[in-house]
């Protein structure tokens, strides 16, 4: 693995130049979690993308960094070599697609995603995706756990400001385990005030069984109401948002226990080379390292600095 950044490298400065279009963009991005069970994650990533050929419709990439998870009395890390591809076929379908090499202790699996989105004439937006995965807790990593995943979500609308989201998502784990989670969004961009946003969802997961390595409930409900305020500010060249949610959540169709969000991003440019992406929020729901929402809290940072030439 110590090998393939640098081939990559070489493989993206053969490639032609597009004519007339910005043609090399690196990213350096440190994402951090933490939660009320002393679980923390840290990744880390730097990695350059450029157009390949003269169309400007295809762009590769190349990432390398680190995974790291730490528990009470625990830890492990992840080295990460990672290819991306993003291209555009028309004006309506892209597809994305990214493949990682990890590198552990004792276990090296390889990862993956690949993303196909179209949108149709008229209001109707699709995304198809499939990938793999390790599952992020130690107890996971140590049995060597991974987990394939595919989705199917569609957008319709909007029609007078309301949209409907419908998607599914289906799961299979290392450890012969099931999951299937299914997202329902009714969003409102309010006419009268176009900052803002407001959006109802209802969330279900059904799992086989509950895996004693990760948060794996049998029957989890969900619903949440959230606010988004968000506009472009200082000249159109930074964009902030501002999210906050609450709803209730039921396990095994035990009594319901109060969800919420809060939820703050800013990006943009500070010139025609350099830009930023910032986000952190906390709330008291997650995925796999996750426990029921009494008294549970997770809280994530992330921080991108893009250069562009």
């Amino acid at each position: 693995m110590n090998r393939l950044p640098p081939l990559l490298v070489l493989l993206l400065a053969l490639a032609p130049w597009p004519a007339g279009a910005e043609r090399l963009r690196s990213t350096t991005e440190l994402e951090v979690s933490d939660d009320s069970d002393d679980i923390r994650q840290t990744r880390f990533t730097t990695g350059l993308m450029r157009p390949l050929g003269e169309s400007g419709q295809h762009r590769g990439g190349i990432a390398v960094g680190y995974d790291r998870l730490s528990e009470p009395g625990d830890d492990h890390t992840f080295g990460r070599a990672r290819l991306d591809y993003e291209g555009r076929y028309g004006a309506r379908t892209g597809v994305d697609v990214s493949v990682a090499a990890l590198s552990g202790e004792e276990w090296s699996p390889v990862t993956g995603s690949a993303l196909v989105r179209h949108d149709f004439q008229g209001p109707v937006y699709v995304e198809a995706s499939a990938g793999r995965s390790y599952v992020d807790t130690i107890a996971a990593i140590e049995r060597e756990i991974d987990v394939d995943s595919a989705s199917l979500s569609v957008d319709l609308g909007a029609f007078a400001g309301w949209t409907l989201v419908g998607a599914h998502t289906v799961q299979s784990f290392g450890d012969g385990n099931n999951r299937g989670v299914t997202v329902g969004r009714l969003i409102y961009d309010v006419p009268q005030w176009g900052p803002l946003l407001i959006e109802g969802r209802a969330r279900t997961v059904r799992t086989d069984f509950d895996a004693p390595e990760y948060f794996s409930p049998e029957r989890v409900d969900e619903y949440l109401g959230i606010v988004t305020w968000r506009r472009p500010v200082l000249d159109d060249r930074w964009f902030i948002a501002l999210k906050i949610g609450a709803g209730s959540q039921s396990i095994n169709q035990g009594p319901g226990e109060d969800l919420y969000l809060a939820e703050a991003e800013w990006r943009g440019w500070f010139s025609d080379h350099w830009g930023l992406e910032a986000s952190a929020g906390c709330r008291n729901t997650g995925d796999f390292s996750a426990s029921a929402a009494d008294d549970y809290r997770f809280c994530l940072g992330r921080i991108a600095l893009l250069r562009s030439w």
